[in-house]
């Protein structure tokens, strides 16, 4: 059984986002169950956030038990900590609900809220436990003093109570403090446990510095080639957006131009159609006055009227509607009869309009496709040149990830020299040979001598570490004749 205590924090939901689903996801595949303590809900999302309600309101609880809202404000109401069994150990849910509440007693939590959240994305069993520092009945934040000591002496308990004690180290602390001894040893990673274990000497720093600065190279190598990728990335949108403002402009600019001519084609036909109405009406007024063209003028007038729109004919038929003399006089009065031919030049005029606009409108329509289709083109451009950047991206991340592979294996492979070190530095403060560590080594036809003959190897002393200390000799003197100099330099 391995008590662990996290850092206390302030965020009932961080803390909840954490235990309740999978690390750096929404997904909540590792959580086995959950259970609460002096909650009203069996619901994990909603006792979350009764268990920061009560931390919130911890003053009004103070009012309410009048205890008097004084002393440092609570800035980390959030407490937790995880119970892990033996990997040869199968607790049921049973026995890790009770081995949590357990714990919530002996860390004087057991009226407090709480969530006991089981994980089984580990080999191992094991549960955290998520606690509200912050009593639901008067306010008052829990003392967590001796908090690691009281967890220790527990599990130590338990683990005796089952049978089978694990941390043999443990027990031997106990037994320490029994006597009167202090015991410290606080909870480090991994990491930091190793590095300490590895450098106990001067040579160890400079290699661990040297690491250190190949591990900064290889962080500043990393972010200066996602700076570059980004700036690939915003060259290609760049240039897009440039093409595209370009064409958008060209696009604009031809349809002006193309409007332009097709107002200086129609400028003839307007120009013809001008010239012809004023000849009309010149020859009108030159009709009315005489009878016979003043007939001919009601006539035309009377060919208008049944030859405009409705519209039109209600305008001109609107003042006489409802005398049956109305339309006689529509075409009798002067003034209606000139009515008669200005609206029919103003429908002449509407005509050609419309069929200038008809040409517009129709050129507006092939330009708008063809500005499409090279905006189609552009778009292409860039999701292939997005693409190959992506690819060519996957490849320089790739070839990142391989070096900081070789990194690790060849930091782990100097790290693992500095051990052996450290063990031989270690053997030689104690007199003892490091090569005589491991199991010696005979050469073959003294070996077959020394195993098979009743009597040992004449000139090899009387056992075997008397024969390895003198071939160590012998091989240290031969070294120091070998880096003799002549003359005795």
């Amino acid at each position: 059984m391995i008590p662990a205590i996290m850092t206390g924090g302030r965020s009932f939901k961080g803390a909840a986002r954490y235990y309740l689903h999978d690390k750096g996801a929404d997904s909540a595949e590792r959580v086995a169950w959950v259970e609460t303590v002096n909650l009203p809900t069996a619901d994990p999302d909603k006792a979350w956030r009764m268990m920061a309600h009560t931390a919130m309101t911890q003053d009004e609880l103070k009012a309410a038990a009048g205890i008097k809202a004084t002393g440092r404000k609570l800035n980390a109401p959030v407490f937790s900590y995880s119970l892990s069994w033996h990997p040869t150990e199968t607790p049921s849910r049973e026995d890790m609900a009770e081995a949590a509440r357990e714990t919530l007693a002996v860390l004087g939590l057991e009226g407090h809220q709480a969530m006991i959240v089981c994980h089984n994305d580990e080999p191992h069993a094991h549960v955290h436990i998520l606690v509200n520092r912050v009593s639901p009945v008067n306010g008052v934040a829990a003392t967590l003093s001796l908090s690691k000591r009281k967890l220790s002496d527990w599990a130590l308990a338990y683990e005796k109570k089952r049978g089978t004690v694990f941390v043999e180290k443990r027990a031997e602390n106990a037994e320490k403090r029994a006597r009167g001894e202090q015991t410290y040893d606080p909870r480090v990673s991994r990491d930091q446990f190793e590095m300490k274990a590895a450098n106990d000497n001067l040579t160890a720093e400079f290699i661990r510095a040297e690491w250190k600065r190949r591990a900064a190279a290889l962080f500043q190598q990393e972010r200066d080639l996602n700076k570059l990728q980004a700036a690939e990335f915003r060259e290609l949108k760049r240039f897009y957006d440039a093409e595209r403002q370009r064409t958008e402009d060209a696009a604009k600019a031809e349809r002006l131009d193309r409007e332009v001519d097709i107002r200086l084609a129609y400028k003839p036909r307007w120009a013809e159609l001008f010239r012809q109405q004023r000849d009309e009406r010149a020859k009108f007024e030159r009709r009315e006055r005489t009878p016979l063209g003043t007939i001919w003028n009601m006539a035309q007038a009377a060919r208008e009227l049944s030859q405009g729109t409705d519209r039109q004919k209600r305008h001109t038929r609107e003042a006489a509607e409802g005398n049956a003399f109305g339309i006689l006089f529509a075409i009798v009065s002067r003034d209606q009869r000139q009515l008669a031919l200005e609206r029919r030049h103003e429908r002449q005029r509407r005509e050609l309009g419309s069929s200038q606009r008809l040409d517009v409108r129709r050129m507006e329509g092939k330009l708008r496709a063809s500005t499409r289709d090279a905006l189609d083109v552009l778009r292409q451009g860039l999701l292939k040149g997005t693409n190959r950047l992506r690819q060519a991206h996957e490849a320089q991340h790739t070839a990142m990830q391989d070096g900081w592979k070789r990194f690790r294996k060849e930091r782990d492979k100097a790290f693992g020299q500095i051990s052996n070190r450290k063990k031989r530095n270690k053997a030689k403060m104690e007199g003892i040979e490091f090569n005589t560590l491991r199991k010696p080594h005979y050469p073959m036809h003294l070996k077959e001598k020394f195993t098979k003959s009743a009597t040992k190897p004449k000139g090899f002393g009387i056992d075997a570490d008397a024969w390895v200390e003198r071939a160590n000799k012998s091989k240290r003197g031969r070294n120091r004749n070998r880096n003799r100099t002549p003359g005795g330099l």
